[in-house]
């Protein structure tokens, strides 16, 4: 990323509903990166 900026990032199931938040906040600049451990946002394995 160039600059700081306000991010979300989501995992959608195959109907375009929400499954997890792996990203909702303000965002440093530079290389970022997501590590997902394929539960929603309960805790459920999906």
């Amino acid at each position: 990323m160039p600059v700081t900026e306000a991010i979300s990032m989501y995992i959608l199931d195959i109907r375009g509903r929400k499954v997890k938040t792996l990203i909702d906040k303000e965002n440093l600049f530079g290389y970022q990166s997501v590590m997902w451990d394929a539960t929603n946002d309960d805790g459920d394995n999906v």
